[in-house]
């Protein structure tokens, strides 16, 4: 992995949490649907909440652009790939399929609302 870009930094629970919910409502006022998922480093020493949208690779780096996110999980056929946005490394290919993990996800869904609640009455 190359060193990060000198751009990309790490944020805070609270500015991670405000520009999940900006994200959040910029989908919902596009009437975009969307599913909350955690997204985690390939050794999981990282996770934090996205959310899962269907649209082309041009459009989700797009948005990471935007809401100035390091990285994004893009599935294409069922194969998951971990993508620079902002940093500077190969894009990596996951080893399992994308179905694998939504049992994961869909377990965590309580736990992602409540998470996500508890970020909305604290702005």
């Amino acid at each position: 992995m190359t060193p990060c870009n000198p751009k990309s930094a790490v944020l805070s629970d609270i500015e991670n949490h405000q520009r999940l919910l900006k994200f959040h409502q910029q989908l919902f006022n596009e009437n975009v649907p969307f599913a909350p998922v955690i997204g985690c480093s390939p050794d999981f020493t990282h996770q934090e909440i996205g959310a899962g949208i269907q649209c082309t690779e041009a459009v989700a780096q797009s948005l990471a652009s935007t809401f100035q996110q390091n990285a994004i999980y893009f599935v294409q056929q069922e194969k998951i790939f971990l993508e620079p946005a902002l940093m500077s490394f190969e894009k990596a290919k996951l080893d399992k399929r994308f179905s694998e993990y939504v049992g994961e996800w869909l377990d965590e869904d309580v736990k992602l609302s409540a998470l996500i609640e508890d970020a909305r009455h604290k702005n």
